[in-house]
């Protein structure tokens, strides 16, 4: 209750068709989220979809990191002998680069966040092309198959470097 300038009561309660008009807006608004996410994932580009293939692949990395070092070894350090300790820190490493992947795919607008993903393989790579040139403890073969999934990576995000900003269009004044 309130009072109006005449000293009378008047109720300060929210009429009926506002109360309706908020709740449909509520339930209409968590609707409309699992509509824009569902349309998200239809219309999600392809390089979305490739970030999670190579996030999902990295995952695998992680996992040999930390419970399967042999593995690790084997399809990447081929030359090289490596600790536990050297396994772990490279999938916390892989983990990080996973997380910006799956990030990244779906947040394609994301500047800052396309930019660090980016990078994340520019690092990679020449880490990669480091330890096979100058410290010799990759095969070739090896770096072959993070070259593809680096360089492919690495030219496809350069060619949608823009393709994903949300435009801004300007209405003209009647």
């Amino acid at each position: 209750m309130g009072w109006d300038k005449n000293g009378n009561t008047k109720s300060t309660e929210v009429p009926n068709t506002v109360k309706i008009r908020r709740s449909r807006l509520k339930a209409g608004s968590s609707t409309q989220r699992r509509e824009g996410r569902k349309e998200y994932t239809k219309k999600m580009k392809a390089l979305g979809w490739w970030l999670m293939l190579v996030g999902s692949l990295r995952l695998l990395s992680v996992w040999f990191g930390f419970f399967d070092i042999w593995a690790l070894r084997l399809a990447v350090f081929s030359n090289t002998t490596m600790s536990e300790v050297h396994g772990r820190t490279f999938g916390v490493w892989t983990l990080l680069t996973c997380t910006l992947c799956f990030l990244c795919a779906f947040n394609l607008e994301n500047k800052p966040l396309y930019l660090v993903t980016f990078l994340s393989f520019i690092y990679a790579f020449g880490h990669f092309l480091t330890e096979y040139l100058f410290y010799n403890t990759m095969a070739l073969s090896n770096l072959t198959t993070v070259g593809i999934f680096a360089g492919t990576s690495i030219i496809w995000m350069l060619l949608q470097w823009n393709a994903h900003q949300q435009r801004h269009v300007k209405h003209a004044r009647k």
